[in-house]
């Protein structure tokens, strides 16, 4: 039998690879630098590796259906408004169609991230077929999104920060 969709659970049809992160993402910010790439396995073994940044691709989905059909139709969506908050820190306030599109866009992308090291895979196989049926966030899922300022380019300097360098600021009482 032929491996599944992961999303439509289709296995009568060729798997296409599915970038983890979305090509329009590598576009943004023009040629790419190499770089390391590190996973931690279930062990703890910290795994590092050579890798193009945004450049991964994993062969987990249908290419009609899913990955030409409903997702990118969602990338599509999705570009315009992520692009420039991506690339130049742009602040906008986010309609509610917008932060709906962005919250079913940050739960797929992360759904695929998840297949990427299936060793250390995190998320249930159920919720990709329920995702793909409900076309949305289901009711567990929570998006938040936020602006970071940093000094520099906003994509090198989130790269190389790792997650305990980043402040969040203590003035705010509802953090």
């Amino acid at each position: 039998m032929a491996k599944a969709c992961v999303f439509c659970e289709d296995d009568s049809v060729p798997m296409h690879n599915e970038h983890i992160f979305p090509d329009w993402i590598a576009r943004l910010y023009g040629k790419m630098p190499s770089g390391i790439a590190q996973i931690i396995d279930p062990s703890g073994v910290v795994r590092t590796y050579g890798k193009r940044v945004f450049q991964d691709k994993i062969p987990i989905v249908c290419q009609d259906r899913c990955n030409g059909g409903w997702m990118s139709r969602l990338e599509n969506r999705v570009a315009p408004i992520l692009g420039p908050m991506m690339k130049n820190g742009w602040t906008t306030t986010l309609s509610p169609r917008s932060q709906a599109a962005i919250a079913f866009w940050a739960v797929k992308t992360a759904l695929v991230l998840d297949q990427f090291y299936p060793a250390a895979r995190l998320i249930p196989d159920p919720e990709y077929p329920a995702l793909y049926a409900a076309k949305q966030p289901l009711p567990a899922h929570m998006v938040w999104i936020a602006r970071r300022n940093s000094p520099g380019n906003n994509l090198a300097s989130s790269l190389k920060e790792s997650i305990n360098q980043i402040q969040v600021p203590s003035d705010n009482p509802n953090l």
